[in-house]
């Protein structure tokens, strides 16, 4: 009995330290892993990708998809900053890339 005593104790402890609150929605979820490892993991499959893929350059769409990003940077920037959190964002390598593949993408 004493054990799961202890057992709910650190389940509780664990739940308070691991949850976080997503700026952007609002909502409330244990996050398993931290930023910085989900960013390095992102980052390495996102090469990987590029270094499969043909990147498409200097093409309408390809600018269509440059500008799209930059305003979605600057629509992120401008409301982290507006809720005090502008600094969360730093470090982030804003990239934008057209690559031909068959697969449509929803």
């Amino acid at each position: 009995m004493k054990i799961l005593k202890i057992s709910s104790y650190g389940l509780v402890a664990l739940g308070l330290v691991a949850c976080v609150t997503n700026p952007i929605t609002g909502r409330s979820s244990i996050q398993i892993a931290n930023n910085s490892e989900i960013a390095t993991a992102a980052a390495s499959e996102y090469r990987t990708t590029l270094a499969k893929a043909k990147v498409i350059t200097g093409t309408a769409d390809a600018n269509r998809v440059k500008n799209v990003g930059a305003k979605i940077k600057n629509a992120a920037y401008a409301y982290y900053k507006s809720i005090g959190r502008e600094s969360a964002l730093n470090g982030y390598n804003w990239e934008y890339n057209l690559i031909q593949d068959p697969q449509l993408n929803a």
